[in-house]
C-alpha cells in the first residue's frame, strides 16, 4: 500500500518543527538571560513517513538501548553506535542524525515494518533553516536516500 504523504507536506513538517525547537531553545536561554550559541541548538531535524504516518525529530546523543531492533541492527553494521565510523565515509556519530530518531519513532509505533518503506525530508538546521542532503551514515542505513 503506497502512502499519500507528498515530499512538500514532510518539508513542510520538518521546517515547522525546526522553528518551534529554535524557539524553544531561545526561550529557554531567556529564561536565565543569556543568548544561545550555534552548539545549543540541535545540528539537525528531519521528517519522515511510511504508510501515510508522519514522524519528526531532531539529531541527538543516541542510546543503543532505545533502537528498535530493526534499526539498531542495521546502525551496527557501519559500526559501534555513539561513535564516529572507522573508515573515513562519514564524520557523523552513528546513530545521532535525526534522520535516525525519527525513523526510530515509526518503527517503534508500529507504523511501519522495513527501512526500505521510509521516506524523508530534507534535513534542516534549526537555527538556520538550512537545508542538507543526507550523510553517508544515513544513506548506508535507509535504502530511499540513496
Amino acid at each position: 500500500m503506497k502512502d499519500n504523504v507528498t515530499n512538500g507536506e514532510l518539508d513542510k513538517k520538518v521546517k515547522t518543527y525546526s522553528k518551534r525547537v529554535a524557539k524553544d531553545v531561545e526561550k529557554a536561554f531567556k529564561k536565565i538571560g543569556k543568548y544561545p550559541s550555534k552548539r545549543d541548538y540541535p545540528a539537525m531535524a528531519s521528517a519522515c513517513c511510511c504508510m501515510d504516518n508522519i514522524e519528526v525529530d531532531r539529531s541527538k546523543s543516541p542510546q543503543s538501548a532505545s533502537f528498535h531492533p530493526t534499526l539498531r541492527n542495521k546502525l551496527v553494521l557501519l559500526g559501534k553506535i555513539g561513535q564516529k565510523r572507522s573508515s573515513a565515509i562519514c564524520g557523523n556519530i552513528i546513530g545521532k542524525c535525526a534522520e535516525v530518531h525519527a525513523a526510530n519513532k515509526l518503527l517503534k509505533r508500529n507504523k511501519c515494518k522495513k527501512l526500505e518503506n521510509i521516506r524523508f525530508s530534507v534535513a534542516m538546521r534549526p537555527r538556520t533553516l538550512e537545508k542538507f542532503p543526507p550523510c553517508e551514515n544515513c544513506k548506508a542505513t535507509f535504502p530511499t536516500l540513496k
